[in-house]
């Protein structure tokens, strides 16, 4: 334990003087936890090798057993069993996500129990042999070990989280518009939004089909302060209700969720955290929608103790109060510095410099300006510079092949370390 207070005064020593405290706490507790359980493992190893083998094969059978366990950590952490297994940083062979940095959420304790709990399992196996008296009590507590051991990967891989891509195959022909949003916004270690829509009919419609991400729960839906009936499958929530044309109503629904959202290699794409958010709205059904629609009245109250950055302004220091026209609601929080150069607000990584950013943007635009794929309007912002505010946020390579998005007067950059 000694030796690890070198790392970690190194830590301090050369911490980014942007880099927050509750970021650096977290950081060096992290190293402090896999500093102990890889160690410990690797003793509880190589003692229990020696007192069951008790010859010099014992040292060979050691080595055999925690190289096992550096092998697996040695891949990429694409299934939760891989995390598991690993008993270093899940982030060693892939870029990690200093956005982010470190979440301890349920992923991250039943992640190092698994290891705690195979560390036992070594130390009651020895307990069967060694001490014969006790052996149905230990046989006992070691079937509970195995048995928790095989759980929490089904667990986890049952309650797994990955980046789901918006289509808009079942959003087509859509008979309505959302004219206002007024949400009630809770983002800590869950997810929670009181969402009121305004909607308008332009046809006769009989249903009402919105966009939601399947790990939302929906506890209360409302029309006109009435419940009424719905199903929420495929991202999808169907609500069976005649309109005429030219009705307009309000829909509140009520609903939750943890985020926690991994790419294909293990990457946390998505998520809400204390410290942490990534919500990009324009790719990722977060919050009821038609995906791809026009601008839209937005006023949003949102209880974090993080601090927030969206492409809506608030209107309150104290208070995230944001009100604004847009057609996606977009909400970051973590290691972000925050710098206005020229009337443009940059909102980018603690790891960034702002001249060094700005020069990496310049190019970037530079490159679509020249590209015809992408819808003259957007390359018109970008030429005449009328956007006020740039973030960098992440999503997923699929979702969209520009690392720009634009979304009303802010541009949304793809963090790229």
């Amino acid at each position: 334990m000694i030796i690890a207070l070198l790392p970690v005064s190194l830590m301090f020593l050369f911490a980014n003087d942007l880099t927050q405290p509750t970021f650096l706490l977290k950081g060096i507790t992290h190293f402090l936890i896999i500093w102990l359980i890889s160690n410990t493992l690797a003793a509880v190893i190589g003692s229990s090798m020696g007192l069951l083998i008790k010859n010099k094969f014992s040292y060979l059978s050691s080595l055999i057993v925690y190289g096992f366990f550096v092998w697996v950590s040695s891949n990429i952490p694409i299934k939760p069993i891989n995390k598991y297994l690993n008993i270093f940083d899940d982030n060693t062979y892939i870029v990690s996500n200093n956005l982010s940095g470190i979440i301890f959420n349920t992923d991250y304790f039943l992640d190092k129990l698994f290891i705690i709990l195979i560390i036992f399992s070594f130390i009651f196996i020895v307990r069967i042999f060694l001490v014969p008296k006790k052996k149905i009590i230990n046989s006992l507590i070691l079937s509970i070990l195995i048995v928790s051991i095989f759980s929490l990967p089904i667990w986890s891989n049952s309650n797994y989280q990955t980046v789901t891509f918006p289509t808009n195959q079942s959003m087509k022909n859509i008979s309505y518009e959302i004219q206002e949003y007024n949400m009630n916004l809770e983002l800590n270690n869950k997810l929670k939004n009181k969402a009121t829509l305004k909607i308008g009919f332009l046809e006769n419609s009989k249903d009402i089909v919105l966009a939601l991400d399947n790990i939302f729960s929906v506890k209360n839906l409302k029309i006109s302060n009435s419940p009424t009936s719905f199903t929420h499958n495929n991202n999808l929530i169907n609500i069976p209700s005649t309109h005429k044309k030219g009705d307009v109503i309000t829909l509140t629904i009520d609903y939750e969720g943890t985020v926690n959202m991994n790419n294909n290699i293990g990457f946390n794409t998505y998520y809400v955290a204390e410290s942490a958010i990534n919500l990009p709205g324009s790719v990722f059904d977060w919050y009821p929608n038609l995906r791809n629609q026009s601008s839209i009245d937005f006023e949003v109250t949102v209880n974090s103790s993080a601090k927030i950055y969206s492409n809506i302004s608030s209107l309150s220091s104290e208070e995230e109060h944001l009100v604004g026209t847009a057609n996606s609601l977009n909400i970051f929080a973590g290691q972000y510095q925050q710098a206005e150069v020229d009337g443009i607000q940059y909102i980018i990584p603690n790891s960034f410099t702002v001249n060094g950013f700005k020069s990496d943007l310049e190019s970037i635009i530079k490159s679509m300006l020249g590209n015809k794929n992408f819808p003259e309007d957007d390359l018109l912002v970008l030429k005449d510079k009328k956007y006020k505010r740039v973030i960098v946020g992440i999503w997923p390579f699929g979702v969209s092949s520009s690392p720009v998005q634009i979304i009303g007067d802010t541009i949304l950059v793809y963090y790229n370390q």
